[in-house]
């Protein structure tokens, strides 16, 4: 692999990280035990988190008020 494609490739990042790793803003491998987990010996916990658009959250607000 040459420097071009090494500089296109995208980094490879985990959906969503364990809580450990979110506390302390680090990057986190989004694995079930991540690395940063087990070599400090933590439990690994992976929570699952909802985002919702802007434009979702007032359409359901005025759909709320409505009723």
């Amino acid at each position: 692999m040459d420097l071009a494609q090494a500089v296109r490739q995208k980094r490879l990042k985990a959906g969503t990280a364990c809580t450990n790793c979110r506390r302390k803003k680090l990057r986190c491998t989004g694995t079930p035990n991540c690395v940063r987990c087990v070599t400090h010996k933590l439990d690994c916990i992976n929570v699952a988190r909802l985002f919702v658009r802007s434009s979702n959250v007032d359409q359901q607000l005025h759909k709320l008020l409505k009723s």
